[in-house]
Formats: C-alpha cells, sequence, structure tokens
C-alpha cells in the first residue's frame, strides 16, 4: 500500500536578485526513511519565464546544508508535473527531503506545491 503525502501546500516564494535562494524550512523537511520509491506530483502556477526559474527536491541523511543533494531538479512550466525517483538511481532517498528555490532572474516569484505517493519499504 502506498501513501499520498503534502510536502508542501500552495506557497509562493521569490526574490529580489538572481543570487537569492529560497529553502523549505527546517521543520517542514520530510522524513522519507520509512520509504523505498517516491512519486512526485509538483503543480506550478506562477514561474519566472524562460528556463530562468528551478525547483530542486534535494536529499540528506542528516539536516545539515553540506549534506544536501540533488535528488531532482525541475525547471517549471505551468501545470502538473510527474517524476518518479526510486532506490535504484545513482542517488536514492536519503532520510530528509526539502525543496529549494532559486532563479536567473530579478524580482521572481514562483507559486507550487508539491504531494508524493511513496511506497513503504518491505
Amino acid at each position: 500500500m502506498s501513501y499520498t503525502i503534502q510536502m508542501q501546500s500552495w506557497v509562493t516564494v521569490g526574490g529580489a536578485t538572481s543570487s537569492t535562494v529560497v529553502l523549505q524550512p527546517e521543520p517542514d523537511y520530510l522524513d522519507v526513511s520509512a520509504f523505498q520509491d517516491l512519486a512526485f506530483y509538483v503543480e506550478v502556477a506562477e514561474f519566472p519565464a524562460g528556463p530562468a526559474g528551478f525547483l530542486l527536491l534535494q536529499t540528506a541523511p542528516v539536516k545539515e546544508e553540506d549534506y544536501f543533494r540533488d535528488l531532482l531538479a525541475l525547471n517549471p512550466t505551468a501545470g502538473l508535473t510527474i517524476d518518479v525517483v526510486r532506490w535504484s538511481t545513482s542517488l536514492p532517498p536519503a532520510r530528509w527531503l526539502r525543496w529549494r528555490c532559486h532563479a536567473k532572474a530579478t524580482n521572481w516569484t514562483m507559486t507550487f506545491r508539491i504531494c508524493l505517493n511513496a511506497n513503504p519499504i518491505g
């Protein structure tokens, strides 16, 4: 049996410069250690035009910045994007999961939500 988990309800984030990075707040990181594969459902309503915006789903074994690695990198478009990440990938999901946004633009905003379907181990 799989579980549907809301990783992030609708949120609008943004920055004034291209060097602005927005991270999911640490208390909202998702513990996925009990799951063996994940299907991400990312719905985007607003994003920087062109290849300027990036939404990264990152994973780490501990809640330390230096340990987070990109599990999935999306260049958002309006609508729904579905991606599946399995344990057999070159970078399997670790314990903690978070999102990260940045853009190659000034005065950018991005509105999105993330759900996932998670299959438990065993």
